[in-house]
This record gives structure tokens, C-alpha cells and sequence, in this order.
């Protein structure tokens, strides 16, 4: 095995421990009855409720967005976009590189049917 594909199934077996265990130690799950996220064990709500009753101002709410909503999708996303495993997928440049299908250069519609190939 090649080190990238050792990480690659280093990588696949964490996360499938990590899936079987999340339920076990309350990792993080989507209460219905409460209506809200668990991570850790602990209540993950945006403070609405107390900014819909008057306890908290309209700064305060929007910090509580900023910091338990956007700071967090920022988070994940730079984690998921520096894993080894981005930029294998198709992306809108690499299909035109991996195909070879979009050529700004060429008209495709005026070769011949013949010469009309992916490859």
C-alpha cells in the first residue's frame, strides 16, 4: 500500500469509529423533543428564545449567529477544504483538465462527428 492510501484508510476507519460512537457518548444528535442540537452532552441553541422574551438585545442576538452559527460553518469548512481528500472530486476546471471536453479554443460543434471523443 501507498502511504497516501494507508492515511486513506486510517482516515476512513477514524471516521467510521467516530460514527459508531457519537450516539454512544452524545457526541452530537438533533433533540426533536427540545428542538435543538446536543454537541458534547450540552444544549446548542442561538438564544432566541431569550431574545424573542426580551433577556437579551438585538447585538447580543447577532453575536450569538456569529458565533454559534457562521464561525462554526467557517471552521468546518477550512477543515473540510484542507483534508487530502478535496480536490480528487470534479470541479468545474478539473473536469474540463480530466475530460477534456471544454476547450475555449475549439469550436466542438464544427469536428466532425468522428473526431468527437471525452478522450
Amino acid at each position: 500500500m501507498t502511504p497516501f492510501q494507508r492515511r486513506r484508510v486510517l482516515v476512513q476507519g477514524s471516521f467510521f469509529i467516530l460514527f459508531v460512537f457519537a450516539p454512544i457518548f452524545d457526541l452530537l444528535r438533533f433533540d426533536l423533543t427540545q428542538g435543538h442540537l446536543i454537541v458534547f452532552g450540552q444544549p446548542w441553541t442561538l438564544g432566541l428564545d431569550d431574545y424573542l422574551a426580551g433577556r437579551i438585545d438585538t447585538q447580543q442576538m447577532a453575536l450569538n449567529v456569529l458565533l454559534r452559527v457562521i464561525v462554526p460553518v467557517l471552521a468546518l469548512a477550512a477543515t473540510v477544504s484542507a483534508s487530502p481528500g478535496v480536490g480528487v472530486g470534479c470541479t468545474a476546471a478539473g473536469c474540463a483538465r480530466t475530460f477534456r471536453w471544454w476547450k475555449p479554443s475549439t469550436n466542438w460543434c464544427a469536428r466532425p462527428a468522428a473526431s468527437r471523443h471525452l478522450g
